[in-house]
């Protein structure tokens, strides 16, 4: 029977090997590229459902607080890899944002202590997802942050649209009036944040 050369790359010459090592180290570099983002995107809409979840659960005030602490990590990521600028004032800060962060969760309230994973999976994920958003505007995007944004957004819509029909379908939730006119003012409310 006849070798194929795709089974026997021994049969193809240098060239062509080379050329499909290039070829190959092409497309995984691309994937690379494009995988920091989608999985930014990603952990968007993940901590969406995990804000949600925790203001429930956890109560408002603790998700909240949680939320906005979190920007101590892409901070911290910023200083030790990104090699910005670092003076007393972002010291100071960032230690004065962890020892607030932690007496928060040290407070007696009437939360369950088994939700208070849930402010604290929202602390961890959404300084990951900012310290993606943020490799990714210096990395990948430089200088084109409003396309980043609108292309972040709609990705976000679409997965966030996909996953509601199938909450509507499966446990056939209504969707009401007052609900999609509150997310399109926190949307907007958000897009003019960003």
């Amino acid at each position: 029977m006849k070798e194929y050369i795709i089974n026997s790359p021994q049969l193809q010459s240098i060239q062509k090997r080379v050329g499909a090592l290039f070829v190959w180290f092409i497309c995984w570099i691309m994937w690379v590229y494009l995988l920091i983002p989608l999985v930014t995107l990603g952990s968007w809409v993940l901590i969406f459902f995990v804000f949600a979840n925790s203001a429930q659960k956890a109560g408002v005030a603790i998700t909240a607080v949680s939320s906005k602490m979190s920007l101590i990590i892409p901070a911290i990521f910023g200083l030790l890899l990104l090699k910005e600028q670092m003076n007393i004032q972002k010291v100071i800060g960032i230690c004065l944002a962890l020892i607030a962060f932690y007496f928060t969760f040290q407070q007696k309230s009437k939360t369950n202590l088994k939700y208070l994973c849930l402010p604290l999976l929202l602390f961890i994920g959404t300084g990951t997802a900012d310290t993606l958003q943020k490799m990714s505007q210096t990395q990948f995007v430089k200088g084109d942050e409003i396309i980043f944004l609108v292309i972040a957004f709609s990705v976000a819509l679409i997965i966030s649209s996909v996953v509601l029909l199938i909450l509507m379908v499966r446990k056939h939730q209504i969707i009401q009036l007052k609900n999609i006119a509150g997310g399109i003012i926190l949307g907007l409310l958000n897009s003019f944040v960003v």
